[in-house]
């Protein structure tokens, strides 16, 4: 089966990502479903991050070494980079109206002197929220899960690492038991016994260390959970990217053991895609009447209406990421490439919505302050469907741009 192809399951992921990251943009744009949405939106993007990633490739620390630099420079550095010229364009977003002055405005700022702007850029450089620019606040995502993937492959690694070292170990105990029962023995069927006891023995060893090491990578993720509960119980906040983290780990977890069972689950997920694409809406409305989800203010109902949510979403959304791979639909093409830039949307696309904003000051005849209205300025209707638009397309086109500039300067040196 098609399945069976690790491209194929790549690609699936891909349009995934794309469909995901519009549910974001829809959250935010007004559309009539946000509730619903919020119910799995961020945790299907922690779930696909632990999904794709692959253990096989942290056997020592130069790996580790080489996987935090290559996640430096694709969370590390986005992130430092729009927030540091958020925060230095600060001013400027008050003068064109995206920010305001304006003491009617409920959320009205002021100006910033140069050394708050520096010490603003100074806690982005630490990929700290307090150095998160306000149009660029999506960018929480990509501060936890920097550190999920740190702390998840420093795990993975030490795990693996230890399970190297007993095995060495009782490798080197059997051989030194075999040459002393060789010694002690006299003819050569004593000799093929102790061999094959030991031959019997390290698979068995393997298999308990390999169960082993899956129990405490479940565990962290348990433990995460759970202190993550306690915390929303006892209505506790630690440094916000840290609290964040205890419940968005577990989805990181979650998903890479996805990853494990996939063969199976997905399986099942192609043979009834259009089955679960059709029933997810009405399922999921239904999940609405118990609760919403807010990751990163950490709340929700309950630790196992988190996990039901976040995996009936990865599923509806694969469900309809394998419906469009399937029949080859253009749109596949278009949501591909929108899954793979979805760094460029997450932080862009509040800024995106203001064009829509300023259609709405001129079309309802509203105080021009109003520009600043974050992220959008509520007017029901249809408005939702611009809004989005605007959130997905204008942040592809300023990607665009920026190749475009970058190559023409390549050319020019």
């Amino acid at each position: 089966m098609a399945l069976a192809n690790v491209k194929k399951r790549d690609e699936n992921i891909d349009v995934l990502k794309g469909l995901a990251i519009i549910c974001v943009v829809l959250g935010h744009s007004g559309f009539p479903g946000s509730p619903y949405i919020y119910l799995f939106h961020m945790a299907v993007f922690f779930m696909a991050s632990g999904y794709c990633f692959d253990a096989k490739k942290i056997q020592s620390c130069d790996n580790l070494w080489e996987y935090a630099l290559k996640k430096l420079r694709s969370l590390w550095f986005p992130y430092v980079i729009f927030n540091t010229l958020g925060w230095i364009f600060y001013n400027t977003f008050i003068q064109i109206g995206f920010l305001t002055e304006n003491p009617e405005f409920p959320d009205a700022v002021s100006r910033m002197e140069w050394p708050s702007i520096v010490n603003a850029i100074a806690w982005v450089f630490h990929m700290n929220t307090w150095g998160t620019q306000k149009y660029f606040g999506a960018g929480w995502f990509i501060i936890v899960l920097f550190y999920i993937t740190i702390l998840f492959a420093a795990l993975c690694l030490a795990t693996e690492s230890c399970k190297k070292r007993v095995c060495l170990m009782a490798r080197k105990g059997r051989r030194q038991n075999c040459n002393i029962d060789n010694m002690e023995s006299t003819d050569n069927i004593g000799n093929t016994g102790s061999a094959g006891n030991v031959n019997e023995i390290l698979p068995k060893t393997e298999l308990a260390l390999n169960i082993l090491q899956h129990v405490i990578l479940l565990s962290s993720g348990a433990i995460s959970l759970y202190v993550s509960w306690k915390l929303q119980c006892k209505q506790l906040t630690l440094e916000e990217c840290i609290t964040s983290a205890t419940v968005c780990y577990p989805l990181y977890v979650f998903g890479f053991y996805l990853k494990k069972l996939s063969g199976r689950i997905n399986t099942v997920i192609w043979r009834f895609r259009y089955v679960i694409a059709v029933l997810g809406i009405p399922a999921f409305y239904i999940a609405g009447r118990y609760g919403g989800i807010s990751l990163n203010l950490n709340t929700y109902p309950s630790w196992q209406f988190l996990l039901l949510c976040s995996l009936m979403g990865w599923v509806w959304l694969l469900a309809l990421a394998m419906c469009f791979t399937y029949k080859k639909w253009k749109i596949k093409n278009v949501l591909t490439y929108i899954g793979k830039r979805t760094i460029y949307i997450l932080f862009l696309h509040f800024l995106a919505f203001r064009p829509v904003v300023a259609l709405q000051l001129m079309v309802y005849h509203e105080p021009s302050y109003l520009l600043a209205s974050f992220p959008i300025l509520v007017k029901g209707g249809g408005w939702w469907i611009l809004y989005t638009i605007a959130g997905v397309g204008l942040p592809l086109l300023a990607e665009k741009i920026v190749l475009a500039i970058t190559h023409c300067l390549h050319i020019k040196d």
